[in-house]
């Protein structure tokens, strides 16, 4: 969450569930940050095309999490973890 935002149990429980269901399709190095109720993927490079495939499964997750999947941010991370 941003600099003044309450990390609260419902914005955690929101991005495991997304965490978890992405992990289930796929997805191995990535994480799904919460910024203001819009939703940022960080992958890396080598799962891009994993993400262009499946974006419609990837929406209809976020959808059931409660976010909204328009405003979806996706960034790539790099391979110690951090947004590139």
């Amino acid at each position: 969450t941003p600099a003044g935002e309450a990390l609260t149990a419902r914005i955690l429980r929101r991005t495991e569930q997304a965490e978890t269901a992405l992990h289930e399709i796929g997805f191995r190095d990535f994480r799904v940050r919460h910024s203001r109720e819009i939703p940022t993927i960080e992958v890396t490079a080598g799962q891009m095309d994993l993400l262009s495939a499946e974006r419609e499964r990837v929406s209809a997750i976020l959808r059931e999490c409660g976010y909204d999947e328009s405003r979806l941010i996706t960034k790539l991370r790099n391979t110690a973890g951090k947004p590139v």
